[in-house]
């Protein structure tokens, strides 16, 4: 799986095998790798039958915070980034 298939819609994981809870997408929770080790460990997914995307609804900006995450210095999550960088 690239960004791009994730930007494009066509990472295959358009939703996740466990139950994700409204508390594991709270910062403190993110922070602690709660959502992403949900990412992590769920298996590619397959396409149904005919399609090459299906839309992430959610997962999408769950695995770019992910991302963003992992390549920022101070290790925030967008929301702080926003925060903090535009909103002063």
């Amino acid at each position: 799986m690239t960004l791009a298939d994730v930007m494009r819609h066509e990472a295959g994981l358009d939703k996740l095998g466990k139950k994700v809870e409204i508390n594991d997408t709270m910062t403190e929770a993110i922070k602690a790798n709660k959502l992403g080790k949900m990412i992590e460990e769920e298996p590619y997914q397959e396409y149904p039958e005919g399609l090459e995307r299906v839309y992430h609804t959610l997962t999408r900006d769950w695995i770019t915070n992910e991302i963003f995450r992992r390549v920022d210095d101070k290790k925030r999550t967008m929301h702080e980034y926003m925060k903090e960088e535009v909103q002063g």
